[in-house]
């Protein structure tokens, strides 16, 4: 693998990075306007990291990162947007981005959090960290006592209702119950996006 291949949707912001990139010493191996043309250009390409607008056409940002990890590729990804709306924060994280940079941020940030990525490490702007660790449907700031938590990571973990229920030596009805009590606490209708919630939370916590 080599170079940084950068997929954003605006041709002048990505001869912008492109330069920037170039002044700290990086090989820009490609740029790519939509998430479609991305995923053909990684299949060609191969670049070591890839930055990736969360905006991008075609097949937005969190689209494509869900395509390249479903098909196993874990090569480092820095996220790049103008903002991250709350409904998809969680989902994104878990993820496993080594970068979510907002574009607001000084230069300098983009080119700390691509270094790092290269070295195995995260660099998440602050206010995205922030963001993640006081929302209101965070699991630290709702009252979830033990037990919530408990069936919040069994969920995270993709056991079923039963499984939950032996595991914890509850009954269905309760365990049903709970569920419904922890929804309502987190504000998600969903499993997954409860999964969401508590994979996100970890990979901060990694």
């Amino acid at each position: 693998m080599a170079g940084v291949l950068i997929a954003d949707g605006h041709a002048i912001f990505r001869k912008g990075l492109a330069s920037v990139l170039d002044g700290a010493g990086w090989t820009v191996s490609g740029t790519v306007g939509d998430g479609k043309a991305a995923l053909e250009a990684i299949g060609s390409l191969d670049p070591e990291i890839l930055i990736l607008d969360l905006d991008i056409p075609s097949m937005d940002g969190l689209s494509t990162l869900r395509a390249i990890r479903k098909r196993g590729d874990q090569r480092p990804v820095v996220v790049i947007a103008a903002e991250v709306p709350d409904k998809i924060l969680p989902e994104l994280i878990s993820l496993k981005p080594d970068g979510i940079i907002l574009k607001s941020s000084p230069e300098n940030r983009l080119v700390d959090a691509i270094r790092a990525a290269q070295s195995g490490n995260r660099c998440y702007d602050s206010q995205i960290v922030d963001r993640v660790f006081t929302a209101p449907r965070d699991l630290s700031a709702v009252a979830l006592n033990d037990r919530d938590v408990a069936i919040c990571n069994a969920v995270a973990e993709g056991k079923r209702n039963h499984e939950i229920a032996e595991l914890m030596g509850l009954s269905l009805a309760t365990v049903k119950v709970y569920l419904h009590l922890i929804f309502r606490k987190l504000g998600v209708s969903k499993r997954s996006e409860l999964a969401a919630h508590v994979m996100a939370r970890r990979q901060l916590e990694d």
